[in-house]
């Protein structure tokens, strides 16, 4: 009997694949972030507005450091869809061209990956508003 195979006191050693066709898992990374929004005003209609300066403050633990991000667009249920910033950072921004009394109210996912490609995602909501204020 090979020690490789069985530990010394008689108990069958795994490896990886074997744990994982037997349904072992690895923990997975979970991460969380904020909702942001966004404001701003002029003497005009519309706009340009931008969550600049209001990060989503995005969190990722468990699993397998290190991670990468991945941002996706789930709905919009007012307004203009916003354009993100990168859909690859930790902490993007988001601006959008909007219209006076109509905000842009969105949805987005972050999905974290660990360095096993586990993943845990999370949704923010996007909320983008200008008010004309002549």
């Amino acid at each position: 009997v090979s020690q490789s195979r069985y530990s010394r006191a008689g108990v069958k050693l795994m490896s990886g694949i074997q744990m994982a066709l037997l349904g072992a898992s690895r923990p997975r990374p979970s991460v969380v972030a904020n909702d942001v929004f966004g404001f701003d005003s002029g003497p005009a209609f519309s706009g340009n507005v931008s969550t600049f300066g209001d990060s989503p403050n995005t969190t990722a633990s468990g699993g397998t450091p290190p991670y990468t991000y991945a941002w996706s667009h789930v709905s919009t249920s007012s307004g203009n869809t916003p354009t993100i910033s990168s859909a690859t950072a930790q902490n993007p921004y988001w601006f959008v061209a909007a219209e006076d009394g109509i905000s842009s109210e969105s949805v987005w996912r972050v999905t974290v990956t660990d360095s096993v490609s586990a993943t845990g995602s999370y949704d923010i909501n996007v909320s983008l508003t200008w008010v004309d204020n002549r």
